[in-house]
């Protein structure tokens, strides 16, 4: 037993394997130590995901991760990326920002013709809320003519008193139209107006919180990393998360009350009935959906919303919900699914979630919150607390993805690291080492780490791979090429939600590997060749150009030793 047992590999007995004095990046004879659960990305990393996404912050509350849409976010002065109506603006780039740089820009306007304005409009989601912000201040004195807003629409603007001292001015809104942003405008009201002012770093961000400015210089919007936090043990570090592509298929995710969640019964039940009072929400908000069931034996009473799915595909079902007082029984149903899935609903919130396979030719994947016999036996009546519904493809929940009147795509996260980093020449012999916590299980295999080489004419070419395709199974590989693939499992029995360390050791002759303590495989047939180029290191990801087989769930830490460690060295390695 190894529990609770500190150890590190002798940097002494690396030197002598491979005859020459290495760099101790992690003190342990490792060449590479990344350490996710601080909640800082080591620069050496590279991360992209093109849509915003939500993570459980630190409290234990769902959030958006940082992001900035508006694009040209510091580019007021330029005609192409900022709109501006008549000849009554005048721009002057290169001013003094707030952090001291030459990043603002001047703005002088001349209503005495007409509105002066320049904006700068992005695509938004009907019926989701958001944020605009900009630093501002006066050229001198202090005037307060100037109107800030989310484009033309009058809802919400105002008119900021500003002085020569920067501030940050900000506005949040649900989204009404598919494009908004920011515009700023001196009136015409009929005499002549005139302002001068100062404007830096424009944001429009997912949520109704103003954050941290983050830069979005060019045409790319900006999106962090998200670095997600126990649901349950609140405070504690999961780690890095990472996940692929994601369709929240059910719209109005947070509005029960809308007319589009359709409220029905059976049998001389009575039909579901939903308000909206005022309580904490998962994400801490202060408004909730309150849905009071009442049937009758032999009929139901629900909330339901229609979603299309995808034949024969497995389908994820998942809902915040939450007791007003006691406990309750109530069943989540999926399309047709005779079944459902019985919740056992405290006054603690909790994320339940359910998954059904569609049957035959059937898309119908329609969310549904009921009481039923079938599901929740005999209880007659419930009155909960509900948030956050979703519905997507595949056979576990990931992270919440909020929808107003359309279904939105959360994009895979991809995060890499190149080689030349912590390889010290060609990649063999090695040891790969990961701790991470898998989230869903997946139809096909999903990558955890992979060494790649990303050259061109290479794209099957690479060296070692940890990756997991089901709930029991969980393997790594030896590529050389697409046709010469040695792979072997890393022990069965692969518990998803549940920390886990991995460890895969490779020289010319033995492939070993270990999970959690346990020999999970032992190879000693020499391969015929190993590869000897090596670009990148897919954390959660392929490591090609484009994301690839993205896992879902959240890395720890990642280790590289530039030696073939023991069959014993990794068990000790991956001991839990």
């Amino acid at each position: 037993m190894h529990r609770n047992r500190t150890w590190q590999i002798d940097p002494t007995e690396l030197r002598s394997q491979r005859n020459r004095i290495l760099p101790i990046e992690g003190g342990d004879g490792s060449t590479l130590s990344l350490d996710f659960t601080a909640g800082v990305l080591d620069p050496r990393v590279s991360f992209a995901r093109g849509t915003s996404a939500t993570f459980v912050n630190s409290s234990g509350f769902v959030e958006y991760a940082a992001n900035n849409q508006m694009t040209q976010s510091q580019s007021q002065d330029s005609e192409t990326f900022w709109n501006r109506f008549g000849t009554n603006v005048v721009r002057t780039a290169g001013q003094t920002d707030p952090n001291g740089g030459t990043g603002a820009v001047k703005l002088e306007f001349d209503a005495s013709a007409g509105d002066a304005v320049i904006s700068r409009t992005v695509t938004t989601s009907i019926g989701l809320p958001y944020t605009i912000s900009m630093w501002m201040r006066s050229d001198s004195g202090t005037i307060s003519n100037v109107r800030f807003a989310r484009g033309a629409t009058p809802t919400g603007a105002f008119f900021p008193t500003l002085t020569t001292t920067w501030q940050r001015v900000s506005l949040s809104f649900t989204a009404t139209g598919t494009g908004d942003g920011i515009e700023i405008r001196v009136l015409n009201s009929g005499s002549p107006q005139t302002a001068k002012f100062h404007v830096y770093g424009a944001q429009l961000e997912s949520g109704s919180t103003v954050r941290n400015y983050q830069p979005a210089l060019a045409a790319v919007a900006y999106y962090a990393p998200r670095f997600d936090y126990s649901p349950t043990n609140i405070g504690e570090p999961r780690g890095l998360l990472i996940e692929g592509s994601a369709i929240n298929l059910s719209t109005r995710s947070e509005d029960f009350a809308n007319a589009e969640w359709t409220k029905d019964s059976s049998a001389g039940s009575t039909n579901a009935v939903v308000t909206t009072p005022s309580a904490a929400t998962p994400a801490n908000g202060a408004t909730v959906n309150q849905i009071v069931f009442n049937r009758i034996a032999g009929g139901f009473s629900r909330v339901s919303r229609t979603c299309v799915g995808t034949v024969t595909t497995p389908h994820t079902m998942s809902v915040w919900l939450r007791t007003v007082s006691g406990t309750a029984n109530v069943g989540l149903r999926i399309g047709a699914d005779p079944a459902g899935f019985n919740c056992a609903v405290t006054t603690t919130w909790q994320r339940f979630q359910y998954t059904h396979t569609l049957v035959g030719l059937s898309t119908d994947a329609s969310a549904q919150i009921m009481l039923w016999e079938n599901i929740v036996g005999t209880d007659l009546t419930a009155t909960v607390y509900a948030w956050g519904c979703q519905v997507e493809a595949g056979s576990g929940a990931s992270s919440y993805i909020p929808t107003g009147a359309s279904a939105f795509t959360r994009n895979a996260d991809h995060c890499t690291i190149p080689t030349s980093s912590f390889i010290p020449g060609n990649p063999y012999p090695q040891t790969l080492f990961v701790e991470c916590i898998p989230n869903t299980p997946s139809a096909g295999f999903l990558d955890i780490v992979r060494i790649f080489d990303r050259t061109a004419g290479a794209t099957f070419s690479f060296g070692t791979e940890i990756y997991y395709n089901n709930a029991s199974t969980m393997s790594a590989s030896r590529k050389i090429a697409a046709t010469t693939n040695t792979e072997r499992s890393l022990t069965s029995g692969l518990a998803y939600g549940t920390r886990h360390k991995f460890a895969v050791s490779i020289d010319a002759s033995s492939f070993s590997g270990s999970r959690d303590g346990v020999t999970g495989l032992g190879v000693t047939t020499a391969p015929t060749a190993l590869p000897t180029v090596a670009t990148h290191l897919g954390i959660g990801c392929s490591g090609d150009a484009s994301p690839g087989l993205v896992m879902f769930g959240t890395i720890r830490q990642i280790k590289f030793y530039p030696t073939a460690l023991s069959q014993s060295q990794i068990n000790t390695l991956t001991a839990l």
